[in-house]
């Protein structure tokens, strides 16, 4: 199965929530952002304007589900979860630790949880 289109990706595991976009047919990242959870959406919307992206050409959200700091992660789940819902797009559910690895093979990943 070939993947293709633009995914939101987001991860809450820490005290800084990071998010961006991903073209999929080439795991290319388009654009990148570092948020509060808290202020996670506000955020994403300005990702999405800075990349000249409308809600709509999303094909999927990517989450981050830890390790983590519990109400980080509720957070971010919530969110991913209402965006997908919101755009009728799929959902996947990542580790933060297997994320991180992938990023930088041969390193070993931690996060204080």
């Amino acid at each position: 199965m070939s993947l293709s289109g633009i995914a939101f990706v987001l991860d809450t595991a820490t005290d800084v929530a990071v998010l961006g976009l991903v073209d999929m047919s080439c795991g290319d990242l388009i654009v990148e952002a570092d948020a509060s959870p808290v202020s996670l959406l506000k955020e994403a919307s300005e990702l999405l304007v800075s990349a000249g992206i409308v809600p709509e050409d999303l094909s999927a959200v990517v989450v981050g589900v830890g390790p983590g700091r519990y109400t980080s992660l509720r957070i971010g789940i919530a969110n991913a979860k209402s965006v997908a819902s919101a755009l009728s797009i799929p959902i996947a559910g990542v580790s933060t630790l297997k994320a991180l690895a992938e990023g930088s093979p041969g390193a070993i990943s931690l996060v204080d949880a």
